[in-house]
């Protein structure tokens, strides 16, 4: 979540550099901001609608469990075990943010 193509469906670049001393805790920032952005991932208990990230690299995520057990460390609602998994459309246009008065 910390490094990315910077697609509108990408997790939000970080607006500052990553330290050694800090590097822990950003990454885990990160994680949760873009498991709990309902633009990225719809989550309920039953039912999560989830980034294609998750079913390109799930190997990445399923290491020590299912993806279920990956996402419920960060979500803010627990997930069922059960629960449907479904997969949003990737959007590859670019993140540009907007500035104001656009």
């Amino acid at each position: 979540f910390a490094i990315n193509c910077a697609s509108e469906s990408c997790p939000k670049l970080l607006n500052e550099a990553f330290h050694a001393e800090t590097l822990n805790e950003q990454l885990e920032k990160q994680a949760k901001d873009f498991i709990n952005d309902p633009s990225k991932n719809e989550i309920s208990k039953n039912r999560i609608v989830i980034s294609k990230i998750f079913q390109w690299f799930t190997g990445d995520f399923t290491k020590n469990g299912s993806l279920i057990d990956f996402l419920n460390q960060y979500a803010e609602t627990e997930i069922a075990p059960d629960a449907d998994i479904d997969y949003m459309d990737y959007d590859w246009s670019l993140n540009e943010q907007k500035t104001q008065g656009q």
